[in-house]
């Protein structure tokens, strides 16, 4: 009975205390295991249903404060089960929406100590999102711009204790975040 064959990539890993470890797969969708009860189950992308998982290849996750996780995904968008665990809200990037955010690849996640969910995308900058207006931000790269996101593709995002968010990049090293000002300070160990 175990839903996770043998040889099934895993992508992403993320837990709720001792309780439920959610598992992020390459082809196979997202995983909940509940470690009392020992009984995983598997929740899946399926086109006929518009609640389900929004695509089946995982690339990040994050569990939010209520315990629910936050799935970003390979060409599907960010996805936030509810919390009975039953369907999934949809974030998707488009163009013509004011406020969406930039990209269907997501390659990072954070929900920071304000509640903001900061958001990696595969060339679509660093988003924001404000769950409680339903809002995105997005920064973005400017090659006229030197205080901006050092490269679009963001691979990692980590808050600090004092609050700073440190972003990592791909070909654009590790930069950091002014929030009040929103601009970036690059960090570069270039040789000499």
């Amino acid at each position: 009975n175990d839903p996770m064959p043998p040889g099934e990539a895993v992508t992403a890993i993320a837990g709720v205390e001792d309780q439920t470890l959610w598992v992020g797969t390459l082809y196979g969708g997202l995983l909940r295991y509940d470690r009392r009860s020992e009984r995983p189950r598997r929740y899946r992308h399926d086109p006929e249903k518009p609640g389900s998982l929004g695509s089946d290849t995982i690339t990040a996750l994050r569990v939010g404060r209520d315990g629910g996780p936050w799935v970003g995904t390979y060409a599907g968008g960010l996805d936030r089960l509810d919390p009975g665990g039953h369907q999934f809200a949809h974030y998707r990037h488009d163009p013509g929406q004011r406020g969406s955010f930039t990209s269907h690849s997501i390659s990072a996640l954070l929900e920071d100590s304000s509640g903001y969910l900061w958001i990696g995308t595969n060339g679509g900058g660093l988003n924001r999102f404000d769950p409680d207006r339903g809002t995105f931000f997005a920064y973005r790269h400017s090659a006229d711009d030197p205080d901006s996101l050092g490269n679009d593709t963001v691979l990692a995002i980590h808050e600090d204790r004092a609050g700073t968010l440190w972003i990592g990049t791909y070909g654009g090293g590790l930069d950091s975040l002014d929030r009040e000002t929103g601009r970036f300070t690059h960090h570069r160990n270039d040789p000499e």
